[in-house]
């Protein structure tokens, strides 16, 4: 470009080259795109059609903050009892996590976990669309992100197209003790459940802590029917 530009400078017919070197630039920029636009598109073929031949219940996490922590707390809790595979550190953008599951083997895999990270409105319900999660977990939403978005409301909006992407079996679980979060269940289409440590709220699950006792910390665990 530097090139071209440097002839046209010099030119007698500036005006018409001028314009040829917008289109030209135009071309490149376009053709440096498609391979990496097909790409993509390769990826999530990959990634959807591998999950849709393993038989693993997908759970997909979300929110402005604490995804990371709650994935591994999951993960490591599950593995208990179940095989469990969750995508690596770092690993939340559509990219990444087409790219690392269709490079995953799902044998004898029964859950599989994914952190979904947000930059833009339809993001997640782009992931979503590929991953199909049967458990959709939002642990918070704040103002992170507010110059991308735009609004508090937009980040609510995308947050949520989480939950909006569950099958009617499905299952959301949020967090009662934020209030974006709370704002947002009244137009959930599907079945959901929150937790909390906030008792006014009304938590399906009430976590009550009581502090340190002899360096363990004494946390109680309440259902709604029993501890």
């Amino acid at each position: 470009e530097g090139i071209l530009l440097f002839f046209i400078v010099h030119s007698a017919v500036n005006p018409a080259l001028l314009g040829l070197r917008f289109i030209v630039v135009f071309v490149l920029s376009q053709a440096v795109r498609i391979p990496f636009y097909l790409l993509k598109r390769w990826y999530f073929f990959s990634a959807k059609r591998v999950l849709s031949r393993a038989n693993v219940t997908v759970i997909g996490i979300t929110g402005s903050y604490g995804k990371t922590t709650t994935k591994e707390f999951l993960a490591h809790i599950l593995s208990r009892t179940f095989r469990v595979v969750y995508t690596p550190e770092h690993v939340n953008t559509d990219i990444g996590i087409t790219k690392y599951l269709s490079r995953t083997d799902f044998t004898g895999v029964d859950v599989c976990i994914v952190e979904i990270g947000a930059y833009n409105l339809g993001d997640i319900a782009l992931i979503t669309n590929i991953i199909s999660p049967h458990i959709g977990i939002i642990t918070a939403v704040n103002e992170q992100h507010l110059s991308l978005f735009g609004s508090i409301e937009r980040i609510q909006q995308t947050k949520f197209e989480l939950f909006a992407a569950l099958p009617k079996t499905g299952l959301g679980i949020t967090n009662s003790d934020n209030k974006y979060c709370r704002e947002m269940l009244p137009s959930c289409t599907v079945p959901y459940k929150t937790y909390g440590t906030q008792e006014e709220f009304n938590p399906n699950m009430w976590i009550e802590y009581h502090g340190l006792k002899n360096g363990v910390q004494q946390i109680t665990f309440h259902d709604g029917t029993q501890q």
